[in-house]
């Protein structure tokens, strides 16, 4: 993954001198994934030490059936960061993404309270690599004003490999029909403050919120699709 920052503007928190942030990344069963996942993370954390102070990590284990909390519990004593693993059973009817994202998204949220409203919560998904820059990227958003950033996420080449030829000629099409409407939307209706070149990706592996604005916007919806473009 690989972040590319799209700011909207909001209070100015960048005179502290390191950014506060909490990680939220909800799991289903990433016992194979949740290594890289956090590994990447901590690449981040230590690129980013002087401008971002990662006060916690928050997994939430979403009625995980595999070994990923024990797969989390093995790598804790080697993370630049505080670990929290919340295991919950949910009933089938909120088993779903929408509100595990919230949940641990809450969680980080209450884990940045002691900052006043100064935080930041970044959100990730478990089968995702953040960028090496991905934390001192959103810093420098966050530092300019921004009240969220949206980043960009793509499809890791080796696993695209294993696609069957079919769906990735889908994928490749998508994103070009995507993109072309991205740009027509620009030129239509140009955004001042989401300036060419755009992206109209809001997933929720790659996110940024201050603690101020999550708490405004009443938190991520708790539905079962699209939570994280109606957030």
């Amino acid at each position: 993954m690989k972040l590319q920052s799209h700011p909207l503007p909001g209070g100015r928190i960048g005179h502290r001198s390191r950014l506060d942030v909490a990680v939220a990344i909800p799991v289903r069963d990433e016992e194979e994934r949740i290594a890289a996942c956090l590994e990447a993370l901590a690449r981040a954390a230590r690129h980013a030490h002087e401008k971002v102070h990662v006060r916690s990590v928050t997994l939430l284990l979403n009625n995980c059936t595999d070994a990923s909390g024990t797969v989390v519990e093995d790598l804790r004593a080697q993370l630049p960061f505080p670990i929290h693993v919340i295991d919950v059973a949910l009933p089938p009817e909120r088993a779903h993404a929408g509100a595990a994202r919230r949940m641990v998204a809450d969680h980080a949220a209450r884990s940045l309270d002691a900052t006043g409203q100064a935080g930041v919560i970044l959100v990730t998904d478990a089968d995702s690599c953040v960028s090496r820059d991905w934390l001192s990227t959103h810093a420098a958003a966050f530092a300019q004003g921004a009240d969220a950033v949206a980043g960009v996420v793509r499809i890791n080449p080796s696993d695209l490999a294993h696609w069957p030829a079919d769906l990735r000629r889908r994928e490749l099409a998508e994103a070009r029909y995507s993109a072309l409407l991205s740009q027509i939307a620009h030129v239509v209706d140009p955004d001042p403050l989401d300036p060419w070149p755009r992206h109209d990706q809001a997933s929720g592996a790659n996110l940024g919120v201050t603690l101020a604005a999550y708490r405004r916007s009443g938190g991520i919806p708790e539905i079962a699709l699209g939570e994280d473009r109606a957030f």
